[in-house]
């Protein structure tokens, strides 16, 4: 509903004569309910963090309307599994404020998994928008680690007929993109991948 204002124009002239109108209204409009919204700055997703580390999350990025000095975003905004209604992603908790970061966390943060959202955002006046979405990836899982050989790693070993106890295959350790994966055994396989005896 708009706000109405009344208010009188007092103009003074020479020798301090002075003239008051009459009555006016002025009509301020109020916030509308169609500001397009968007990322200020623009959010990096996928995100991706160590597992067990109850400090990290998905930073989520600041929201504005077209009329942001007016009719500003409200915070913390809702996350959805979907954009097509609002629905609670399954293990992710609500948005919280860390320093000034909203930051979305994992509710087990022992788990290696990877998460998907959207989140709504509502704004002075009635303005509603989803936006995302977004990935949060957390641990080591298939979709978050990129693994690949050493250049070390020595794909033909020769071992000679009464060769030393000493001649043996050095194994080098695959390389990982994510310094909290870390490799934990090796196992030795046939080509088939069945395990070598």
């Amino acid at each position: 509903m708009p706000l109405t204002i009344n208010f009188k124009v007092k103009t003074v002239f020479t020798n301090n004569l002075e003239h008051l109108s009459a009555t006016a209204s002025a009509i301020v409009l109020i916030c509308g309910d169609e500001y397009v919204m968007s990322e200020s700055p623009s959010a990096t997703t996928p995100q991706y963090v160590p597992h067990d580390d109850a400090s990290v999350g998905f930073i989520l990025p600041a929201y504005v309307t077209t009329q942001q000095a007016g009719c500003p975003t409200h915070t913390p905004v809702v996350i959805s599994q979907t954009s097509a209604g609002i629905t609670a992603p399954v293990g992710l908790e609500d948005p919280v404020l860390v320093g000034s970061d909203w930051i979305i966390k994992p509710t087990d943060i022992t788990a290696h998994a990877d998460y998907s959202f959207f989140v709504y955002v509502t704004a002075d006046g009635g303005s509603t928008q989803f936006l995302g979405g977004y990935s949060l990836k957390v641990g080591c899982t298939s979709t978050s680690v990129t693994l690949w050989d050493s250049g070390s790693f020595d794909y033909y070993f020769y071992k000679w007929v009464g060769g030393t106890a000493t001649d043996q295959y050095i194994l080098y350790m695959p390389y990982t993109n994510r310094a909290w994966c870390v490799a934990e055994k090796n196992v030795i396989l046939n080509d088939d991948q069945s395990i070598h005896n």
